[in-house]
């Protein structure tokens, strides 16, 4: 490698089985990178690996030594930055030297978080006492699904390197081969390209149905909507949950950022539509006495037009409140079926559809148009419109 390098290995894997390798010293294999090495006098090699897997075989016995992620990381006389987060290797491994991960020499600098492989594979060397050993039954569970996503939650790409900050990490879910595998995005049909991640809820024929760690991330973060927006859901929800406050569909910063727009149910059963205000830096929230009934389908449109705050359900005004505010801009995504307000903060529902406009649907739209089934007719300034259906 050269002065100053940087790679990238984000949302990748590797299936392909590695026999015997390739390298003409016969050294060393790695079934997502071989080795990295160095002899430059001076700058820095970064490489990054996150939300990647390996599933090939791996073949070294001719060779010194194999491994599942990476191979040999060495340099002289550079800094040799090695970054893992989020990846698993379930490939078996023959060698002189066995990896679950890789090997790593004494001059390499690394942090490694969040990596698994299959424990049959020995792990004598430094990246395997920073891995977690699994059996491979538990690999191949859902349990490792929910794992990996919520790890991704935690991880913060412009953090880790500011030219990581237009990737989005893709979710996952069970494969065929019930190993983890990147799941399905959902397609945004207004024509915006704001697509969805489903991070482990289940597609029907009725719709999607989310639940504790399963729901859509749909993307805009640090949308600006400033005084006007609409959000719609078409929703049947399975079971009531006890948290003050369930959140259907919603952008909401976590606590002690909170900000954004969002319709949910109370406690009693009831929707509401709230948004943070910039000037109050407080609640605009707006709830109704009305109750949901379990397995019932609702259409439910909240609105705000910079004066009024409104609730329709199946084409009715469930309730109007007048706010004079902006909408405080949330640098959190929107999210269907929970919020990052708590862990206990989602949806047992499914879901049929769901739409963002930026700009209040008039009462004369909503009556027409959202009463039950959804047509937008007009779609001035529709941002993002998800149909579910397997």
């Amino acid at each position: 490698s050269s002065y100053g390098s940087s790679s990238y290995i984000v949302n990748s894997y590797n299936i392909g089985d590695l026999k015997n390798n390739v390298d003409s010293t016969g050294a060393d294999l790695g079934g997502i990178i071989g080795d990295v090495f160095s002899n430059a006098t001076s700058g820095s090699i970064h490489n990054y690996i996150i939300n990647s897997y390996n599933l090939g075989n791996i073949d070294g016995t001719t060779n010194n030594s194999v491994s599942g992620i990476f191979n040999d990381y060495t340099a002289n006389d550079v800094v040799n930055e090695l970054y893992i987060n989020n990846v698993y290797n379930a490939g078996s491994l023959i060698g002189t030297t066995k990896a679950g991960l890789g090997n790593l020499s004494s001059t390499a600098n690394y942090i490694i978080n969040n990596a698994y492989y299959e424990n049959s594979v020995s792990a004598s060397n430094v990246a395997g006492v920073e891995g977690t050993a699994m059996a491979l039954t538990a690999m191949k569970s859902q349990t490792f699904v929910d794992t990996l996503n919520k790890n991704i939650a935690n991880i913060n790409l412009e953090q880790i390197d500011s030219s990581l900050k237009d990737y989005a990490l893709i979710p996952w879910k069970l494969g065929d081969d019930n190993l983890p595998t990147f799941a399905e995005t959902i397609p945004d049909l207004s024509g915006k390209g704001n697509d969805g991640l489903n991070f482990g809820a289940t597609l029907s024929q009725e719709g999607i149905t989310t639940g504790k760690d399963h729901y859509i991330n749909c993307g805009l973060a640090g949308y600006d909507f400033k005084n006007s927006a609409s959000l719609i859901v078409k929703v049947k929800i399975s079971e009531f949950t006890t948290n003050d406050h369930q959140r259907m569909f919603n952008n909401y910063g976590p606590p002690g950022l909170l900000s954004g727009i969002g319709i949910a149910y109370a406690q009693d059963n009831s929707p509401n539509v709230s948004f943070r205000g910039v000037d109050s830096n407080s609640w605009n929230h707006l709830g109704v006495s009305n109750k949901l009934i379990i397995n019932n389908w609702y259409t439910i449109v909240g609105t705000y037009d910079g004066n009024i705050e409104r609730i329709y359900v199946n084409g009715v005004t469930f309730g109007e409140k007048t706010y004079k505010d902006n909408i405080k801009v949330s640098n959190y995504p929107f999210l269907l079926g929970r919020s990052l307000m708590s862990d206990m903060d989602y949806t047992l529902a499914t879901y049929a559809e769901a739409l963002i406009f930026d700009r209040a649907l008039t009462e004369e739209e909503v009556k027409n148009n959202y009463a039950g089934e959804i047509n937008p007719v007009n779609k001035d300034n529709l941002l993002l419109w998800y149909k579910f259906k397997c």
